[in-house]
């Protein structure tokens, strides 16, 4: 539940407000956009190699940065420790799909009907407001499905929390994909291990099909 919820309000969230940043097209926006696409060009198993690295205990980015500030007592196994494994991983997932959203919601703001966004400035509207009442209605469909497609993924990652924990430490960062594969694949149990495939199969499809619907009648 909780990868699902925040895996799937998160990438979409940031890779909106990176559509939006670079979409005015000015000075330096070519360097950002390659930046805010990179995540979409390297597989997730890449993607959890690199943050395995930068959450090493010893080596570790986060870990260094945190004695450069003087907060070197937060400084921890990420990875090991059971209460900062499932979120250390989902913020990599969060990176990694956030590529995706961007460059999705980058294409759909080409055909935003630019009168309206300055008769909003004329007005008198702040970027927010434009955003938000302006720009944001124009690309619904289109942030639906980006929507729609992450939310899909959440219930079926399996790639970067194999790579990263394989579901430990214990069970701190288990979701269904790892629990379905240990079932089928390490317990032999094929049968169990088929339902719950079936199960997640459901969930994703159910979900889905909800949350266009509501979609559609907000619209």
């Amino acid at each position: 539940v909780i990868w699902v919820i925040v895996g799937t309000i998160a990438p979409v969230a940031i890779g909106l407000f990176e559509a939006l940043l670079v979409w005015t097209g000015k000075r330096g926006s070519l360097i950002f956009r390659t930046l805010f696409f990179l995540p979409f060009v390297l597989p997730l198993v890449v993607v959890g190699l690199v943050w395995q690295w930068i959450y090493h205990p010893l080596y570790g980015i986060v870990n260094k940065a945190l004695e450069g500030v003087g907060l070197g007592e937060f400084a921890r196994g990420w990875l090991a420790d059971p209460q900062t494994a499932l979120y250390a991983v989902l913020i990599a997932a969060i990176w990694g799909a956030s590529g995706f959203c961007f460059l999705i919601l980058h294409a759909s703001l080409q055909n935003v009907d630019m009168s309206t966004v300055e008769a909003s400035m004329i007005d008198g509207a702040n970027w927010f407001q434009r955003a938000w009442n302006v720009i944001i209605p124009q690309i619904a469909p289109q942030l639906t499905m980006v929507t729609t497609v992450t939310l899909i993924g959440g219930f079926a990652v399996f790639d970067i929390i194999y790579v990263m924990t394989g579901g430990g430490p214990g069970h701190a960062s288990e979701v269904l994909a790892t629990y379905t594969y240990k079932t089928a694949f390490q317990q032999n149990e094929a049968g169990y291990g088929s339902a719950l495939a079936m199960l997640i199969t459901a969930l994703s499809f159910v979900s889905a099909v909800l949350f266009v619907r509501l979609r559609e009648r907000q619209r």
